[in-house]
């Protein structure tokens, strides 16, 4: 009885979102090689992309199982993640994921 209630406003937002990260998943599907899609490349993909409407706090992590299952509706014959991903990988600093810089003065 007196619980907040769930705003319609947010309803709206959190499927804007969703249809967001469908259209931006499919792009990356149908730009890459077969065989190439899972659930760590397309995580990979967005972490670096400014997406409006992530929830603060938790960002494109709180949006895993959604992309999850967008994936498989659209690639079915992905395989499910495991859980790896999230441990070694997106949990990780993002410095360590950038690409190593050369090494200015190299040996001759």
């Amino acid at each position: 009885p007196s619980a907040p209630k769930v705003s319609q406003e947010a309803i709206q937002k959190e499927g804007e979102l969703d249809e967001r990260l469908e259209r931006r998943i499919a792009e990356i599907v149908n730009t890459s090689e077969p065989g190439e899609v899972d659930l760590a490349y397309i995580m990979h993909v967005l972490c670096y992309e400014e997406i409006e409407g992530l929830p603060p706090g938790g960002g494109l992590v709180s949006k895993r199982q959604t992309i999850e299952e967008i994936l498989h509706r659209l690639c079915p014959n992905t395989r499910p993640d495991d859980g790896r991903y999230l441990r070694s990988t997106f949990l990780k600093p993002m410095k360590l994921l950038k690409e190593p810089q050369a090494d200015p003065d190299p040996d001759p």
